[in-house]
């Protein structure tokens, strides 16, 4: 969906947050796995400065409980 799409018609912004409260309980559930802790330990090795991870808004609070 563009950004066109969600502000100019109201059905499409009815369908992006129908999606996104069904979503939701989803993304609450996920946990880090073995990837996370990976790029945890190579950013306090100094290896990775700094990423950025996809969902950052849902996972910053698990991603600090890794490091």
């Amino acid at each position: 969906m563009t950004f066109q799409q969600f502000v100019g018609d109201p059905v499409f912004r009815q369908r992006y947050w129908a999606r996104n409260h069904i979503g939701w309980r989803h993304m609450d559930a996920a946990r880090p796995n073995a990837g996370h802790r990976a790029v945890a330990a190579l950013e306090r090795s100094g290896t990775v400065v700094a990423s950025s991870p996809r969902t950052s808004t849902c996972c910053t609070r698990r991603r600090e409980a890794v490091e």
